[in-house]
């Protein structure tokens, strides 16, 4: 194939993957719209024909139209190849430079669903990313909030140790008082935040979850 081949492959392939996405919003749309209409005649009480027969009626027109989108996708598609021929220079008989347009756009559809796609991947895959940054960054100022609170500083120094601690520990490294420790350990321990474990001294206390995940 060669380079002028190839460069107007690529070209209608972007340019028929672009019709295709236009063409599937439209069909979107003529189902959208005979879906409402359906509904709104079978709920009227003054049809003249039976539910079965308006629906026949309905379906028919339905594929009529997408059929008839179909062929003008198709010819517009045909059209713009040739349109890109010209800008490349590519000039033929018009026979010719017809029967060209023709098999290029046909050969691009397969390529350009996939075109599609990819770009819908490529898409998602970038909204995915900026969410989860988003959800990062929403945690991270949710832990900064929260973390000023000193009965939330014990979730936030499990989560750092990444152990369990003991009292002790805990009141030490938050220079905080036992009992305000003992009080805020039990209401942590009320909204099932933390476990502690009872079954020896000294009691040990292990992060269940954080407010900020």
């Amino acid at each position: 194939m060669s380079e002028e081949d190839e460069r107007l492959r690529r070209s209608a392939i972007r340019l028929v993957a672009d019709i295709q996405g236009f063409q599937g919003s439209f069909e979107f749309e003529v189902t959208s719209f005979f879906e409402r209409l359906r509904k709104e005649l079978f709920e009227s009480e003054k049809t003249v024909f039976s539910n079965v027969e308006m629906n026949r009626i309905l379906s028919r027109l339905q594929n009529l139209m997408i059929d008839l989108l179909n062929q003008i996708v198709d010819k517009i598609s045909v059209e713009a190849v040739k349109q890109i021929q010209l800008s490349l220079g590519n000039l033929k008989d018009v026979r010719e430079s017809e029967l060209l347009a023709e098999k290029t756009a046909s050969a691009a559809k397969k390529e350009a669903m996939d075109y599609r796609f990819n770009k819908y991947v490529v898409s998602l895959e970038t909204r995915v990313k900026a969410l989860e940054e988003n959800e990062i960054a929403r945690k991270n100022w949710l832990r900064k909030v929260l973390s000023q609170d000193k009965k939330y500083k014990i979730l936030s120094l499990l989560e750092k140790e990444k152990k369990s601690l003991d009292y002790a520990e805990i009141s030490k490294q938050l220079s905080l008082t036992k009992s305000k420790v003992r009080e805020y350990i039990k209401e942590l321990e009320k909204n099932n935040l933390i476990s502690v474990d009872k079954t020896k001294k000294p009691y040990t206390v292990t992060l269940k979850q954080t407010l900020w995940v």
